[in-house]
């Protein structure tokens, strides 16, 4: 999402309806929050105000890239999508 449109990662809490909290991100783009993955969590399910999480980097992005297999699935993702884009007949999936 950012790489194409830019904009702003930020980071919120998910409270599960069981009382089970689950570090979550979305993307704000002028000012419009893009939560793309919104839908995994089950009705009931309560987050925190959207806030920055860059820990020691500039950046939420540069953080959540900071773990390996942050950055791996991200890469193939990354790499799917860009041929999903250019025509690839390869699924996202």
């Amino acid at each position: 999402m950012q790489d194409y449109f830019g904009g702003d990662i930020l980071n919120t809490v998910a409270t599960l309806p069981n009382s089970e909290t689950v570090s979550h991100y979305l993307n704000v783009v002028d000012g419009e929050t893009i939560d793309l993955t919104r839908e995994q969590f089950p009705e009931g399910t309560t987050f925190t105000k959207p806030a920055t999480k860059t820990g020691r980097y500039a950046s939420t992005r540069e953080y959540c890239l900071s773990f390996e297999s942050t950055r791996r699935r991200y890469e193939k993702l990354r790499s799917r999508v860009a041929s999903y884009l250019e025509g690839s007949t390869q699924p996202l999936g």
